[in-house]
């Protein structure tokens, strides 16, 4: 790989001498963006000395990467396709600057329309503590601006990302936008991904080593909302009544016996994904998190 590199960097050099001066295509391509490859493990980058960062482009494009940085003295080219920790964080010296080409949104985070850049967390149940600190830098917990994008967030999770599935096909086959395995509806009487791919509802079906049960994964998401003080508060202090049944609340919450909430999936009740005052210490429960708009 070493070799493939240090070729490559002699022929761009000698093939591409003007650009070394001259970073209007890497204008073109590639965007400036918040990076840090500071604790970058050599599996996850290729590193190289070079002034130029035309070179360290055209390397980073031979690569099929997306994602560099460059100080003026060296190059560091992200070679994984998931770029959490990397991308969007903050670095701590000024010498450096992180160009990403592509989509700011990427997985294991999607862009949902009117919602954000979203990271749906069902492979980490966890109460409410738990959750404040578990989204990956600069991501945090989302929670609706409005009370549109809590109906929002409600229909898309019942209606697009948790709704029956055509066939009973779930699984790896079935993808979603954001790479997880295609789900299950988390209701009803085949709420579990079996090993073939194919929701059920039986013990097999249920708890082999690779089968998912969405009734238990997909049921409740942590977000930035919680009881300050008595009142209920979103994470930008934006106050919320305790008026049952009123938007976000489900029609029959909030029932005031808990000081945290969560976007609820409880069809018994005639609640869609709305949000029910639950126990904080509540360890099952997943989160959403958001990445922040590139500024």
């Amino acid at each position: 790989m070493w070799l493939k590199v240090l070729t490559l960097a002699c022929v761009v050099n000698t093939l591409l001498p003007s650009m070394a001066v001259n970073s209007s295509l890497v204008d073109n391509l590639w965007k400036i963006v918040p990076g840090d490859v500071s604790s970058a493990p050599a599996t996850d980058k290729l590193q190289f000395t070079s002034p130029s960062l035309v070179v360290c482009a055209a390397q980073a494009t031979a690569a099929q990467s997306s994602f560099f940085c460059h100080d003026k003295v060296t190059c560091v080219i992200i070679t994984k396709s998931i770029l959490t920790g990397y991308l969007g964080v903050p670095s701590a010296s000024l010498e450096w600057k992180c160009y990403l080409t592509g989509p700011w949104c990427r997985p294991p985070f999607m862009q949902v329309r009117d919602l954000g850049c979203l990271q749906f967390d069902i492979n980490n149940l966890m109460n409410f503590s738990a959750a404040r600190t578990s989204c990956p830098p600069p991501a945090t917990l989302w929670y609706p601006k409005s009370d549109q994008q809590a109906a929002t967030i409600a229909d898309y999770l019942t209606n697009q990302r948790y709704p029956a599935p055509a066939g009973g096909v779930c699984g790896s086959s079935v993808p979603l936008p954001d790479g997880y395995p295609g789900p299950c509806r988390p209701t009803g009487t085949a709420t579990c991904c079996n090993a073939t791919g194919v929701c059920g509802g039986t013990t097999a079906d249920c708890t082999c080593p690779t089968c998912i049960n969405y009734r238990t994964v997909a049921k409740a998401f942590w977000t930035g909302f919680q009881r300050k003080a008595g009142v209920w508060t979103y994470d930008d202090n934006r106050t919320v009544m305790d008026t049952l049944g009123v938007a976000p609340w489900g029609p029959i919450d909030p029932k005031n016996t808990y000081d945290c909430a969560a976007i609820f999936f409880a069809p018994a009740y005639n609640t869609y994904y709305q949000y029910s005052d639950v126990n904080c210490t509540a360890s099952s429960y997943a989160s959403i998190c958001l990445w922040p708009e590139l500024a």
